[in-house]
């Protein structure tokens, strides 16, 4: 579902510190660097946008032993622990996850969770307004063919087969850049025209997405909470 979730940080060399030892354990190439921008495959940092808030994204791992390191190397990289790995039940009966707070205290989790299908498991939004949010993310959910999973009291979850996008009643998320993959210019075209029929403003105009990789198309929105997100996808 995501082509890439990018967030800001406050001190590019701490972060990257704590990302390199994290990624390490979960056999993440090495990063690319360009100004305040790092990259590790569909994970980025930013030190030049905002300092992502309240965020939470989590990380596939191949093995529950995978988890087990991963938490151990973000601890040794400088992170704060925010849950020993474990089995986690009341997320599936073969999840098995840690998680650790990053130097900014973004929520980083690594999970073991059979036949996950991106290397970014899921990413929870906190929201201010659940109902509005719901309508945003619907709308422009459907043209990328994704759709709702599940409803709760707090939380509403979106994917294909998972539950990958996650908006819960809670501290807002702030500061964080999603990219959603598209599966051609039309899908991404119809992501922006579905957020403005929906009472939406569009932040850019679609086209070229150089940041994304060379022929990238993209589409640019601003979710209710403000956070950027975008649909990609190669263009022919």
């Amino acid at each position: 579902m995501f082509e890439r979730v990018t967030v800001g940080v406050s001190d590019l060399e701490t972060s990257k510190r704590f990302y390199d030892s994290a990624f390490a354990a979960l056999f993440v190439l090495e990063p690319e660097e360009r100004g305040s921008f790092v990259r590790w495959d569909r994970f980025a940092i930013d030190a030049g946008r905002p300092v992502t808030q309240a965020g939470h994204v989590a990380f596939q791992a191949l093995t529950e032993e995978v988890v087990d390191s991963f938490h151990a190397a973000a601890l040794a990289g400088g992170g704060t622990d925010n849950g020993p790995p474990g089995p986690r039940p009341q997320y599936g009966a073969r999840v098995y996850a840690g998680y650790v707070h990053d130097p900014d205290g973004i929520n980083v989790e690594a999970t073991y969770r059979p036949l996950s299908e991106w290397p970014i498991d899921h990413v929870v939004l906190g929201v201010k307004d659940l109902a509005g949010s719901k309508r945003f993310y619907e709308a422009v959910l459907r043209p990328l063919g994704r759709g709702m999973i599940g409803e709760f009291t707090d939380a509403i979850c979106y994917g294909t087969h998972d539950a990958a996008l996650w908006i819960a009643d809670r501290e807002p998320t702030t500061g964080i850049e999603l990219a959603l993959s598209a599966v051609g210019p039309s899908a991404v075209d119809n992501f922006r025209q579905a957020a403005v029929d929906a009472g939406f403003e569009p932040k850019a105009e679609p086209g070229d997405a150089p940041e994304y990789g060379a022929n990238q198309y993209g589409a640019y929105l601003v979710d209710p909470d403000g956070n950027d997100i975008v649909a990609v996808c190669p263009n022919p």
